[in-house]
């Protein structure tokens, strides 16, 4: 059973579990929300014919990290958020800790079902500035 919190963990387990015959039993949970799939049963797909190639990992075995520019703004009540490099990726909270939080996990999940729908998925900009104009 491959519950692992990391993909050098996840593929793994499914390499040996091909090459063991052994069906791989897969279950992930995000936020409040879960999925569970058996992969390699009976010689049907395995872990790796669904995602062929792993995430780039540092030597750490962590997935490389991006950094997005967030816009933050103070509304009637609480806070919004979005991410003009990817266009639709908005959240909302009451303070601005949660909305934070809100929005670093829709970045992950605007990202993870970009590529599920292989969409390229943006590079973050490089280089961002404030324009002075007189008030």
């Amino acid at each position: 059973m491959d519950g692992a919190d990391n993909f050098p963990t996840r593929y793994l387990v499914n390499d040996a579990c091909v090459l063991l015959g052994k069906p791989n039993v897969y279950g992930s949970i995000f936020r409040f929300e879960g999925q569970a799939t058996v992969f390699a049963y009976e010689g049907g797909p395995c872990y790796r014919c669904l995602y062929p190639k792993p995430q780039a990992s540092t030597e750490t075995g962590r997935a490389e990290m991006n950094k997005y520019t967030v816009f933050f703004e103070q509304t009637a009540t609480g806070y919004s958020a979005h991410v003009p490099d990817l266009p639709g990726c908005v959240a909302a909270g009451g303070s601005l800790a949660e909305t934070r939080q809100l929005i670093r996990e829709a970045i992950e999940f605007h990202i993870e079902a970009m590529r599920l729908h292989g969409e390229a998925v943006p590079e973050p900009t490089k280089h961002i500035e404030q324009v002075e104009i007189p008030a």
